[in-house]
């Protein structure tokens, strides 16, 4: 999921009408390891098939910001404006879960 790497509990208020601001510290294309971990107050700007930082345990997806999808801008060093609340674990999905498990027995 296109979106940014959060702290759920950090945006339990989030709202279009009262949006949480986060300062995106990086951000994370598919295949690259992320540089450090997500503190409070802070966002990762995420792709698809990226690996989580640490401290990060929830995604936020793009529609539900105030960034733009094919967004070629730089936004590390920015705030990202958040219009919906997260959960922990909102589109994790952990490494292997598309394969099925064989017993050879």
């Amino acid at each position: 999921m296109d979106g940014f790497a959060v702290k759920a509990g950090e945006t339990s208020a989030a709202s279009r009408s009262q949006p949480v601001k986060l300062k995106v510290v990086m951000e994370i294309p598919a295949g690259i390891s992320p540089e450090k971990d997500i503190r409070s107050g802070e966002a990762a700007r995420i792709m698809t098939g990226a690996v989580l930082p640490a401290g990060a345990d929830a995604v936020i997806p793009i529609e539900d910001t105030d960034a733009l999808p094919n967004q070629s801008e730089e936004t590390t060093g920015k705030e990202a404006l958040i219009f919906s609340p997260a959960h922990v674990g909102d589109y994790i999905r952990p490494v292997g879960q598309d394969i099925a498990r064989v017993s050879w027995c």
